[in-house]
């Protein structure tokens, strides 16, 4: 991430943050899938594919309403999420900044990633409806304005 800032000369708008988020502060199990063609599915917690590799590292996790108080974030006008499955921790950790700013959200949106969480997407859905967003699904997306 930080070479294609830098690559992309980004560094005076995109900093990379070493944090992981979801739905509470604390330490927590990051599944690092391997080998590194297939890293992108690597996850925070929940319960690892049967059919890859990984290997884990403890890492810090903050959530995105503690992470924008503790850095004097104002307004949030865009949430892309894509945390293979986690996408509702990250939204539960952000429900201040949801109510607040109400910002586009684009969360990926597959059963087979939520299914690794306990719970199935259309959860995603039903939470962001029930802020008073307009939700639509684009091909492996949701979109919530």
């Amino acid at each position: 991430l930080e070479t294609n800032i830098r690559l992309n000369r980004l560094q005076d708008r995109v900093h990379a943050v070493p944090l992981a988020v979801g739905a509470a502060f604390g330490e927590q199990e990051f599944y690092v899938c391997e080998p590194r063609e297939v890293a992108g599915l690597s996850q925070l917690g929940g319960k690892p594919r049967a059919d890859k590799t990984y290997r884990t590292e403890r890492v810090v996790v903050t959530t995105i309403d503690s992470y924008c108080a503790a850095n004097a974030i104002a307004r949030v006008d865009v949430l892309k999420i894509d945390t293979e499955g986690g996408e509702l921790a990250v939204l539960l950790g952000a429900m201040d900044v949801l109510r607040r700013d109400h910002p586009l959200v684009i969360a990926e949106y597959a059963p087979t990633n939520a299914d690794q969480y306990g719970y199935h997407p259309d959860a995603l859905i039903e939470l962001l409806t029930g802020l008073g967003y307009n939700v639509r699904k684009d091909h492996e997306d949701i979109i919530a304005e």
